[in-house]
């Protein structure tokens, strides 16, 4: 098996697909975009040219099995594809018509997009499409792709124009390795320039959302701890009133600047300043709350109230620091137990403060 993906797997072809690959190429609906169904010797070659892809590159287009039922559905791969002077990987599907409108292809198509650039190393992967194959069309501009080209192949003959579609390498497309590389675990000392910082971001989302939409902004995380070394990453939590307003406060960020990171029915991450090329000047995280959901307020109050233990707090921290550099989960779940018990100590010492 290749990739699997909530009802499909995709597994290299073997000549025992022979029938199923010609159920689809010799179907002329199936066939309309190539205005040719195919013959049985045209079957087999296009079998054996997948089989020589595999040798030569390491993919090519490979069986799509519905899970459901264990059966053949379709092909689906990355293929190399010439274009101008040179070439480019291409993802491509094809479904027995039987299967169609049931998002197979979309499914399919970002599973691939995702391969591309994980295992691959891609930055960039291509479709190029029938100008006339609106479903298909459809699928690449679901699967994030962009219209780049205008271009004519020629297939058995016939001019046949094409649209070009790219999609490039963005930053949740790459696998957690790779960014803990590019964004590695790196304390500074306190600096008084994040609170400009972070004064700076409120007045910018108090101006750019609805103003009863936002219960409050709260400058959280080790830049607002005093005289501790910490992250050169201003953290903030904005605390809202349902989930219906942390839906739009977030669509509302991710227009203007904040790329979502996750989200669940109660919490949504953000951030800004993290490019390809490593952290931009300013860097923000933003933790997206329902109003009293909002433990780091007493942490970070605790720990100013107390600098004996903001500089044990700082000891572990430079600690897992060294020994976490490129892992960020690993070093933060290390200061999981540290932080709760803080936390716990912060509540009954402020009693409801925040709530």
């Amino acid at each position: 098996m290749i990739l699997e993906t909530e009802r499909l797997m995709l597994r290299e072809m073997t000549q025992s697909d022979f029938d199923d690959l010609a159920e689809m190429l010799c179907d002329p609906e199936v066939m309309y975009a190539y205005e040719r169904d195919f013959s049985d010797e045209d079957v087999r070659q296009w079998l054996d040219n997948q089989l020589s892809r595999y040798k030569k590159y390491g993919f090519g287009m490979w069986s799509v099995i519905l899970k459901q039922s264990g059966n053949m559905i379709g092909q689906a791969g990355i293929t190399m594809q010439p274009y101008k002077d040179g070439e480019l990987h291409e993802i491509g599907y094809l479904f027995k018509k039987a299967f169609w409108h049931n998002g197979y292809a979309t499914e399919a198509a970002h599973a691939l997009k995702n391969y591309a650039f994980q295992t691959l190393k891609l930055d960039e992967i291509f479709s190029t499409i029938r100008t006339n194959n609106y479903p298909s069309i459809a699928v690449a501009k679901r699967n994030g792709m962009e219209c780049i080209d205008c271009y004519v192949k020629y297939y058995y003959g016939k001019e046949m124009p094409h649209y070009l579609f790219r999609a490039t390498k963005k930053l949740e497309d790459m696998p957690l390795n790779e960014l803990w590389r590019l964004f590695p675990v790196e304390l500074m000392p306190h600096d008084d320039g994040f609170a400009r910082l972070f004064s700076e971001e409120k007045k910018f989302l108090l101006d750019l959302l609805p103003e009863n939409k936002v219960y409050r902004i709260s400058h959280i995380g080790s830049t607002a701890i005093n005289f501790i070394a910490a992250k050169p990453i201003a953290d903030i939590l904005l605390e809202t009133y349902s989930s219906a307003c942390m839906e739009q406060i977030c669509d509302i960020l991710t227009e203007n600047g904040y790329v979502c990171m996750s989200k669940t029915k109660d919490r949504i991450s953000l951030n800004k300043g993290y490019t390809k090329n490593g952290y931009a000047e300013k860097v923000f995280h933003l933790h997206l709350r329902i109003k009293g959901d909002n433990d780091e307020l007493y942490f970070r109050d605790y720990l100013n109230e107390k600098p004996e233990i903001a500089k044990s707090y700082e000891k572990l921290k430079l600690t897992l620091s060294e020994k976490y550099k490129y892992n960020r989960d690993a070093y933060t779940q290390s200061k999981t137990e540290f932080v709760s018990d803080v936390t716990e100590r912060a509540k009954k010492y402020f009693e409801n403060k925040y709530n």
